[in-house]
C-alpha cells in the first residue's frame, strides 16, 4: 500500500488593500436641475466618478429624449450636458463608470 502525501496548508492569510477609498464631502447640498418641469425624472441615476466629479441622469428630459448632466464634485456647478432625440431615453440605462 503507498502512502499519500500530505499537503501543507498555509498557516497565514495575507491580505492586501486594494485602493484606499475616503468618502466625499460636497461642498454643497443639492445639484440643480437646470430644466426643471413638472414631467422629470432628474436624478434617475446618480454616480460619483473617481475624480469626484458627478453624473447624473434624467431620461424623461425634453420629450423623454433625456439628458446626461456632469457636475463639478468640488463647487455642484454644471460642467457638462449630453442630450438625445425624441424618445431615445438617454441614462435610462444607468451610468457605468
Amino acid at each position: 500500500m503507498r502512502a499519500h502525501k500530505q499537503h501543507r496548508l498555509p498557516t497565514s492569510c495575507q491580505i492586501e488593500i486594494l485602493e484606499d477609498r475616503t468618502l466625499l464631502t460636497a461642498a454643497f447640498s443639492e445639484l440643480a436641475n437646470l430644466h426643471p418641469s413638472d414631467f422629470t425624472d432628474f436624478g434617475h441615476s446618480v454616480v460619483t466618478l473617481s475624480t469626484g466629479n458627478i453624473v447624473v441622469t434624467d431620461p424623461s428630459y425634453n420629450n423623454w429624449s433625456g439628458a446626461v448632466y456632469l457636475f463639478s464634485g468640488e463647487s455642484g456647478e454644471l460642467i457638462s450636458t449630453l442630450t438625445g432625440d425624441s424618445y431615445e431615453q438617454i441614462g435610462s440605462g444607468g451610468v457605468t463608470a
